[in-house]
């Protein structure tokens, strides 16, 4: 294997690693948002938090390694498809850090109500619900999608 194969394995690794816990973050989020006690809400939006370094290490890796595969194989970097590449990774990382964040704040409320007793509130429901954290993480997905089929695609690509 030469450096530009060790290159895409390392870079799909990454794409790996980020979609893979992009689905078990949702996995687990769905899960947390039809759980009632709070103590259950808790422990699924914390095994989110492994699949959070998942995506994390993954989106980082293969940003890496995708733009080294670029130099590598002699690609322009202000080719279209790269260039759409990179932002549809920025929108993933945004969109999906966005909704993030809402579902944390249903986390620290159901670890807050689970050492007190560990009864469903209102609050709760209405943060586990959030409309705007569901959205961002379903667009998240959808780019995350989107920018799988232009990596395989790579409409327009050339070499030099």
């Amino acid at each position: 294997m030469n450096r530009g194969d060790w290159l895409l394995v390392f870079h799909l690794f990454g794409a790996f690693l980020l979609l893979s816990g992009a689905v078990a973050i949702q996995v687990f989020s769905a899960v947390a948002v039809r759980k009632e006690r709070p103590s259950d809400v808790a422990f699924f939006f914390n095994l989110g938090r492994v699949a959070e370094m998942s995506i994390n290490v993954g989106a980082f890796a293969a940003l890496l390694f995708g733009l080294w595969l670029v130099h590598y194989d002699g690609y322009g970097y202000g080719q279209g498809w790269i260039v759409a590449a990179i932002a549809m990774w920025v929108a993933v990382a945004a969109l999906g850090g966005a909704g993030g964040k809402r579902y944390v704040l249903a986390r620290k409320e159901a670890e807050k109500l689970a050492s007190a007793g560990d009864q469903p509130t209102p609050e709760l429901e209405r943060l586990k619900r959030d409309p705007t954290a569901l959205w961002l993480s379903v667009a998240s997905g959808l780019v995350a999608f989107a920018l799988l089929i232009v990596m395989i695609w790579k409409p327009g690509a050339h070499l030099g």
